[in-house]
This record gives C-alpha cells, structure tokens and sequence, in this order.
C-alpha cells in the first residue's frame, strides 16, 4: 500500500482532492493511504519556518514513513516569488527523507477576464507559463515528479469554446469538475497510468466526466504515440465532446488516440477558412502543431439545405490550406433535424429531404477531396426508420443526445480507426440497452452506406 502526504492550502482540500484521489487509486486496485497538512492560503516556506504555527504539524509527519510526499503552494507565489517557493521546497524536502518520491502539484492561472487575474498584472498564459516553470525547474532540481493540473486547465481554456466551469464563483479555487480533474492527473503521473479508465465520482456528470479524463491524460502524456485527430465544426462536435468521447473509447479498445478540436457554436466552414474569421487563428496555430493522421471537417447543417456550392468551395479551401499537416481528410456528414421540429419546418424540407439534402452534399465533398465519410447522418436515420426511435436527437431538434454523440463517436472509432462498433465501450451516460442497439446500428449503416432511406 503506498502512503501518500500532501502539504499544500485550499486548492487541496477544496472538494477533499485527497479523497477523490484515493477513491480513484481504490476503484483501479493501488490501495493507498493519504494524509494530509493543509491550511488556507499557506505557503511552503511558512511550513518550513519554525516559528509558523503549522510547523509543528509538519515535524509530526515527518517521523512517518512516506512513499509519496506531495508540496503544492499558495497558488501566485511560485510566479510572483520564484526564491521563496524554491527556498520552501528545499527545506521541506530535507525534512523529509523517509519517502520513495517527492512530488510537486503544478497549480494553474486564475480565469481569464477575472479580477483575481487582473490583479495579478499577467495575462491568462503569462502566469501559467510562470507557474509552469517555477514547478517544473523545482522538480527538475530536487529529482521530484511534476504533476501537471495546471497543464490541464490551460488545455481547457485554449480548447474548450463552451463554458466548462473548472472554477468556481472566485475565479481561482476548483469547482468539483476541476478537482476531479486534478485528480486524475495525479492518478496519471504517479501510476503512470491513463486516467482515461478512472471511475466518476458523486458530483460529476457523467457527460463531462470523459471530457474532463481526456484533458487529465493529454496533460500527463503530451508525448504519448497515438493517432491523431484534428476536429474542425461546431456544435455537433462539441456537444456531448464527441473527440473526447472517440479518445476514451479508443483506448478502451487498446487504441491510443490524441484529439483536438477549432469549433464555435453555428459556425460554418467558410467562416474558418476566412483569415478574419475568429475562428482562423486558432486553426493555424492547431494545423501547425504535428503532422495529423485525420483532419476532421463537420459543416453547419442547414447550410447544407440551401448553400450546397458555398460548402463545397469551402471544403476544397480547407484542404489547400490544411493538406500539407494532414495524412488524411474526412468528413463528419451529420443529421436532419428531427421531424416535427421547429427547426425542420424552417428548412421547408421534410426529414427524409433534408437528410437526403446532407448525405449527397457529403458523398460530394468526400469525392472531391478524396475524404473518407463518417455516415452518422445515415446512422440516425437506421435509428428513426428501422427502430422508430428518437432518442438520438434532444429536444431543440437539432442537437445530439449523448446516445447520439455515441452513434457518431462509433462511426467515427470504425471508419478512422478500424475498430468493430459492436465491440466498443459503453459510455457512463449511455443507457447499456441503448448502447447495444446504437452499436447495432453503426455496423448496420457501414454495411450500407450509400443506401437511401425509404
């Protein structure tokens, strides 16, 4: 059984970090035992003076035997007092010798646009860079491992265009979204395992849970073999997080995966591919971060019922600018609005025109950029015209459920990565009665793609 102690303040005992910790350790068989010293707002070096009143705390618990001793300090001190924290840890580490590693817990930058940031006088990355490196080169002095929270948030913040609400109220202690997070970091860099098979606890929604798993394991293995995926859309990507939800069922699968994503809500392809789109910048800077196995294009739907040409002229834009960081394109052809909707009665188009609509526009643009095709439009349709099941779309008629996200993510699993649909992972927030017809239902539509519905 490993003995783990954290001595750190309250972005360690906010939300029991410890405990969450250690049910995840208990859930994948490494019993452990935690303890921790923590005190709100304290530092390392008040720890290690004599004089503090925690002090003796820490002289108890090092008469104690330790495999893991875990420093995290008060949270801008490392970036505004580089010495301080450094001088600290030292006197901490020598206080305690009786341990396998000593570990450092790399916190992370206030919210962006918040007046705890702003007092700070940094930007969003200036204190995570600094913060990064205090931690780092502390580590890298005293033989120590790194855990990367505040890595996990930055990916967050740089990748997630919908409000993911890691902080709370403050702007700078965790929510439970965030410590479960940080959590699973830990569970990655001690273990040296992913934390994408981590169990979700009490207080997390199981729909967040694969998100907040996938940012945990890019943060611990950023430099990990895995194929990867650059996905370019909206909100039918980024509902549910389907690239998250493709990374953890991979990897259920024995198939490593890496995936980032350039989405904004409604957005449309020629809206990235215009350099003064808000969209481009981000998109350069993902285009150019490796050699991608898959770049993924998923077009605004009801564009797709009346602006054929512009998605097409859009398309092959995007592969000109993109070909050359890509080994290959596809294209993620999503799903009429579902019937009866306000939003379907808006196209003019009944559900089986306007799906017919979006197949044909995607068998185009497949063809022409010589792109492999995720049928998921094709998919529901198995769903509604076989099954007479509508479970896949939510009540706006537009969106996915997390059923729905789970046939895409299934399609998207078999066409760029050859796994069998009907052997993959349930999702958490699948029901597994559901799941096992949705998987039906993806090798069903690989079997016929080109099929038209009656």
């Amino acid at each position: 059984m490993d003995r783990i102690l954290f001595i750190g303040n309250s972005f360690t005992y906010f939300n029991n970090l410890p405990s969450l910790f250690s049910a995840l350790c208990e859930s994948a068989g490494i019993p452990v035992q935690v303890e921790s010293v923590v005190k709100g707002g304290w530092y390392l070096s008040r720890y290690a003076d004599p004089q503090d009143e925690m002090h003796p705390a820490i002289l108890a618990a090092a008469q104690k035997e330790w495999d893991y001793v875990i420093l995290q300090d008060q949270s801008f001190n490392p970036a505004g007092n580089q010495e301080d924290f450094l001088s600290g840890a030292r006197k901490l580490s020598q206080l305690f010798p009786c341990r396998k590693k000593l570990v450092f817990y790399q916190t992370w930058a206030y919210e962006e646009g918040s007046a705890k940031l702003s007092s700070t006088g940094m930007t969003y990355e200036q204190l995570h860079e600094s913060l990064r490196d205090a931690y780092q080169q502390a580590a890298k002095e005293m033989n120590a491992l790194c855990v990367p929270a505040g890595d996990a948030f930055r990916l967050a913040h740089d990748q997630y265009y919908y409000k993911f609400d890691l902080y709370r109220a403050d702007a700078f202690h965790p929510s439970i979204l965030g410590s479960y997070m940080i959590a699973c970091t830990f569970f990655g860099t001690l273990f040296n395992k992913s934390p994408l098979d981590c169990i979700t606890p009490r207080g997390v929604a199981a729909e967040h849970a694969h998100t907040l798993r996938k940012l945990a394991h890019d943060a611990c293995f950023p430099n990990a073999p895995a194929t990867s995926i650059l996905f370019i859309g909206n909100s039918h990507t980024y509902f549910n997080d389907l690239p998250a939800m493709v990374t953890e069922m991979a990897h259920a699968a024995g198939v490593p995966v890496y995936t980032r994503r350039v989405v904004k809500g409604g957005w449309k392809l020629c809206q990235h591919a215009d350099p003064q789109g808000e969209t481009h910048q981000s998109l350069l800077k993902a285009r150019d971060m490796k050699m991608w196995d898959y770049i993924v294009l998923q077009e605004q739907a009801m564009m797709l019922t009346s602006e054929e040409e512009t998605f097409l002229s859009s398309v092959c834009a995007l592969r000109e600018l993109l070909k050359d960081h890509c080994h290959a394109f596809a294209l993620y052809q999503t799903h009429a609005y579902h019937g009866g909707s306000d939003k379907l009665r808006a196209t003019g188009l009944t559900y089986n025109e306007m799906h017919e609509k979006l197949k044909q526009a995607y068998l185009k643009a497949a063809s022409l950029i010589e792109a492999k095709l995720i049928p998921s439009g094709d998919g529901f349709a198995h769903m509604a015209h076989q099954y007479n099941r509508y479970e896949l779309v939510q009540h706006d008629g537009v969106h996915a459920t997390a059923a729905g996200t789970y046939l895409a993510a299934c399609l998207l699993c078999a066409v760029l990565l050859g796994l069998n649909p009907l052997h993959l992972k349930t999702m958490e927030s699948v029901d597994e009665n559901l799941a096992a017809i949705i998987r039906q239902i993806a090798h069903d539509t690989l079997n016929t793609p080109n099929e038209t519905e009656a």
